[in-house]
């Protein structure tokens, strides 16, 4: 939860991971590539390199799971355990003055769904007709589903990763 300190595109907004050091037991070869343009069809935005010698998985911001934009003063708080389990997505701020007169929804002035807000602002097309407003507030949650911090398998497509092998001793 905070502000940014001047407006941003969110087209240019991601999140995610750079390595130094190239993953451990990921197949090099077209099958794999086929997987990464796939997930990037999949979750627009995404950047997913993971067979080079600096693998890199990035996504929009714009993709968390719940996002608020509030104004100093009304954002939840996140102390108030009954609140914080159960945050509840407003993006009524955030389509205000787009930079650009958008084709499609959601309209100025409009909440939507999370869904719906991911599927339109992750695409870069989209992302960047709308910009951060330093005057407000972002309470932003993130989630990954295919991820299990507990044993640290990664799980996709049927495929069941431990990515403590896989990650050659990077955090």
């Amino acid at each position: 939860q905070g502000h940014f300190r001047k407006e941003i595109r969110w087209s240019d907004l991601v999140m995610g991971d750079f390595y130094e050091r190239p993953m451990l037991g990921v197949p090099k070869g077209l099958f794999f590539r086929m997987y990464e343009r796939f997930m990037e069809s999949i979750y627009p935005g995404m950047i997913m390199d993971m067979t080079s010698e600096t693998p890199k998985v990035l996504t929009p911001l714009a993709g968390a799971s719940i996002m608020r934009v509030d104004l100093p003063g009304d954002e939840p708080n996140l102390e108030d355990k009954a609140i914080l389990n159960d945050l509840q997505e407003d993006t009524t701020l955030l389509f205000q003055n787009p930079t650009q007169t958008p084709k499609k929804l959601p309209r100025e002035g409009t909440t939507t769904s999370p869904p719906k807000r991911r599927g339109h602002l992750s695409k870069p097309k989209n992302g960047i007709n709308y910009c951060t407003n330093p005057e407000h507030v972002y309470t932003i949650e993130l989630c990954d589903n295919a991820m299990c911090f507990g044993s640290y398998y990664q799980y996709a497509v049927g495929f069941k990763i431990d990515m403590s092998q896989a990650m050659n001793g990077q955090p």
